[in-house]
């Protein structure tokens, strides 16, 4: 399997967003359950055809059929934080995928 690597993007707003553009809708809530163990939720999750959103403290988890998979910063403080769990959360999403590929194998 290749490894999904995430690329830095600036948003509208001047915040950064870090995307995995092949990185499938499945992978939302797994990965949303690792971030709500350090980062509350501030509402709850939007969910449609094609997007799903999830807001934290300092961050926006989502899906959506332009992006792929997303993890936005919604504030200054998020922009640091992003760049501090970058890397975490690229291991965690190609584990997550590695999983499934086993759990289909």
């Amino acid at each position: 399997m290749n490894r999904l690597t995430g690329k830095w993007y600036k948003i509208a707003d001047g915040r950064d967003s870090y995307e995995f553009f092949e990185g499938d809708y499945s992978l939302v809530f797994p990965l949303a359950v690792h971030l709500e163990k350090r980062f509350p939720f501030t509402r709850l999750p939007v969910i449609s055809l094609d997007q799903i959103f999830i807001s934290y403290e300092h961050l926006m988890l989502g899906w959506d059929i332009w992006s792929g998979l997303f993890l936005q910063a919604n504030s200054q403080e998020g922009n640091r934080v992003l760049h501090e769990i970058a890397a975490e959360v690229e291991n965690l999403v190609n584990d997550l995928l590695n999983q499934a590929c086993d759990d289909q194998a």
